[in-house]
C-alpha cells in the first residue's frame, strides 16, 4: 500500500489538529456533548438495557453473516456478495428504528421498552439507509492504480476520495436524528447544520469516526489463538460497538437540538441531557 506524501501527511495533520482546537472554541461544545453522550450510554445501559441487547443481536447477525458464507460458500461469488448486501442493508434498517427509540427517548422523554416500528419511525430509517448506501457506494468507487499512475498519485487520489466520502458523511451525518425529531426535511437540516456550526459538526464526527477506530485497531491487536479465546475477543468487540453505537447516537441527536434549540428544545435548555455541560 503506497503511503502519502510527506507534504500531504502533515496537510491533513495539521487540518485535524485545527479542527480539534476550533472545537474547543465552538458554541455547541463538541467535547461536552462526547462527554454527556458518555454518561447517557451508561445510565441507558443500567435502566434501559433491552435497547442495547437490540443493537446487541443486531450486530451479532452482521457478523455471523460473513461467517456464514465461509461455511457454505455459493458457486456464484455474486450471490455471496448480494447475500452480505442484504444482509448489512437490514442491520442499517433495524438499527435506525433502535436509533429513533434513543432520540426521542433522550430528548422529549418518550422511552419504550422496546423497538416500534410505525410509520415516523420507518420514514427515518428509510433516510438514514439511503444515506449509508450514497456513502457506501462513494467508497467502493475505483480510483486508478499502477501502471496507469503512479504510486505517488494513487495515494493522493485515494486520500482524495477518503475525504470526499468524509465531508459526506459529515453532511449526512444528521438526517436520522432530524427525521427522528419529525422535520419535515431531515436532509436539508442536516446539510443546514453544517453550514451553521461547521466546526462542531465536522469535529464530533470525526471525534466519533477516531474513536471507532481507535476500537478496531485496539481489538484487532488482540491474539488470536484457541476457540475460547476467539469468542471472547469477538464478545468484546461486539460489546464495545454497542456501546459507541449508543453513544454516537446520542451525541448526533444533542449535537442536532444544540444548533437549532430555537427549533427543536425550546423549553429544555435544562432539561438532564444538558445539566451537566450546558
Amino acid at each position: 500500500m503506497p503511503t502519502l506524501p510527506f507534504d500531504v501527511t502533515i496537510v491533513v495533520l495539521l487540518g485535524i489538529a485545527a479542527l480539534g482546537v476550533a472545537a474547543v472554541l465552538s458554541a455547541p461544545k463538541p467535547y461536552g456533548i462526547i462527554l454527556e453522550s458518555w454518561r447517557q450510554s451508561v445510565d441507558l445501559l443500567r435502566l434501559r438495557s433491552r435497547l442495547a441487547l437490540y443493537v446487541l443481536g443486531l450486530f451479532i447477525v452482521q457478523l455471523g453473516a460473513p461467517l456464514l458464507i465461509a461455511l457454505h460458500p455459493p458457486k456464484n461469488p455474486w450471490i455471496a456478495a448480494g447475500f452480505l448486501v442484504c444482509v448489512q442493508s437490514l442491520v442499517i434498517y433495524a438499527l435506525a428504528h433502535v436509533g429513533y427509540r434513543l432520540h426521542r427517548g433522550l430528548i422529549y422523554n418518550e422511552w419504550q421498552a422496546g423497538v416500534s416500528w410505525g410509520a415516523r419511525e420507518r420514514r427515518m430509517a428509510l433516510y438514514v439507509l439511503v444515506s449509508w448506501f450514497v456513502t457506501i457506494a462513494l467508497a467502493r468507487l475505483p480510483i486508478p492504480a499502477p501502471p496507469f499512475v503512479g504510486p505517488v498519485w494513487m495515494a493522493i487520489i485515494g486520500a482524495a476520495m477518503w475525504l470526499l466520502t468524509f465531508v459526506v458523511k459529515v453532511f449526512l451525518a444528521l438526517v436520522g436524528p432530524a427525521a427522528s425529531l419529525d422535520d419535515p426535511k431531515p436532509l436539508r437540516q442536516s446539510i443546514a447544520s453544517v453550514f451553521r456550526e461547521p466546526v462542531a459538526v465536522f469535529s464530533l464526527v470525526m471525534m466519533i469516526r477516531l474513536g471507532v477506530e481507535l476500537l478496531n485497531q485496539a481489538f484487532g491487536l488482540l491474539p488470536a489463538g484457541p476457540l475460547g479465546l476467539a469468542i471472547l475477543r469477538a464478545a468484546i468487540t461486539l460489546i464495545a460497538a454497542t456501546f459507541a453505537y449508543i453513544l454516537s447516537e446520542f451525541a448526533l441527536v444533542i449535537l442536532l437540538t444544540r444548533v437549532w434549540e430555537d427549533r427543536y428544545e425550546p423549553e429544555t435548555r435544562y432539561a438532564a441531557h444538558n445539566l451537566n455541560w450546558f
